[in-house]
């Protein structure tokens, strides 16, 4: 190798060296950098939204199934921020939540009520909350919810909106509706202290008296339990059916509880199986706080109480619908099988 050949090998040696530590670099900065920039998630929910009328005005219903617990921005409360709106055509407007609104976020079973009043447009967690009701005028309307930080949109829906209605309602009515949740114990059913009574799967409503239904034990939670109030019966403890089926620990059953306003009747299903049913008042149901609370180790709060209705035991598959299943769909929907945790 002469001389000149050597010191062109030197050069293209030192090049490499040098773009091998520019890589080097490249890559230790971008490993520091992902480190120092958290990855952002983005909110998971699956809504459902329905017109209603409250006092002679349109509003909208959005109801969370399933997914995270989100807060309502700007307000800073437990999950990730979102913002509502609602567009037909040119109008667009944009929700904030009244003071006090959903404290501890948006949470799975819970509804939201997107209201207008000559004040602004609101966010609120109960249909007692909405005051002043102004309305949107007639027509199709997109319902948006976006993931405020990562400015993504979550869910939309199309809802119709006629403006009007044929009169104020002191309780919103609710035509059919579906309740159903997979359940097994951990442990021996039986209470061992009052607050495990009627240990709860779920139940909508803080009192016997504003709730719209519940689906529970018995109170020696020797059975399960379907319950509800209408409009006619007033508060108290309106109608319940208990199972025949009484659960043991270790064992999983798919409970659902059925209410179908045309005939007026409610049913109870275990494992697929009608237990019992019973003919209701068809005035509709009357409305609940906005509250749904599932039932677990620490309890629920009930009457006030914190720690009540305590149930040792896993649920999976809770969902609500707002149709009345037939027979036949509940028992496929058991033979489906139990859903992925």
């Amino acid at each position: 190798m002469t001389r000149s050949e050597s010191g062109i090998s030197e050069i293209i040696g030192t090049i490499l060296a040098i773009l091998l530590v520019i890589a080097l670099a490249v890559i230790i900065a971008s490993l520091f950098l992902g480190w120092a920039v958290p990855l952002q998630k983005t909110a998971y929910l699956a809504t459902g939204a329905t017109p209603v009328t409250i006092t002679n005005a349109s509003a909208v219903r959005l109801f969370l199934s399933q997914g995270d617990t989100v807060s309502l921005a700007p307000a800073t409360t437990s999950g990730l921020p979102v913002k509502f709106s609602l567009t037909n055509g040119s109008a667009t407007y944009d929700f904030v939540p009244l003071p006090g609104t959903a404290p501890n976020g948006w949470q799975p079973g819970s509804s939201l009520v997107l209201f207008r009043n000559a004040s602004g447009s609101w966010v609120a967690d109960s249909m007692e909350s909405v005051t002043d009701n102004t309305g949107f005028s007639n027509g199709t309307w997109t319902a948006s919810i976006v993931d405020v930080t990562s400015n993504v949109l979550i869910a939309q829906h199309t809802v119709y909106l006629t403006g009007g209605g044929a009169g104020p309602s002191p309780y919103p009515v609710f035509t059919g509706f579906t309740v159903e949740a997979w359940v097994k114990w951990n442990q021996n059913p039986a209470p061992t202290a009052d607050n495990q009574k009627w240990a709860t799967l779920v139940v909508d409503g803080n009192t016997d008296n504003n709730r719209r239904y519940q689906l529970q034990h018995t109170s020696t939670n020797s059975n399960f339990e379907f319950a509800l109030v209408t409009k006619a019966m007033g508060g108290g403890i309106g109608k319940w059916i208990w199972s025949t089926t009484s659960p043991v620990s270790g064992t999983w059953y798919y409970v659902t509880g059925v209410y179908n306003q045309t005939p007026g009747t409610m049913a109870l299903y275990v494992n697929g199986v009608q237990q019992s049913g019973t003919n209701v008042d068809s005035s509709g149901l009357r409305a609940s706080p906005g509250l749904f609370q599932v039932g677990g180790p620490a309890g629920i709060i009930f009457n006030g109480n914190p720690g009540q209705r305590i149930f040792t035991g896993n649920i999976r598959g809770l969902q609500t619908y707002d149709r009345a299943m037939g027979a036949e769909e509940i028992a496929s929907r058991f033979a489906a099988g139990l859903p992925d945790s």
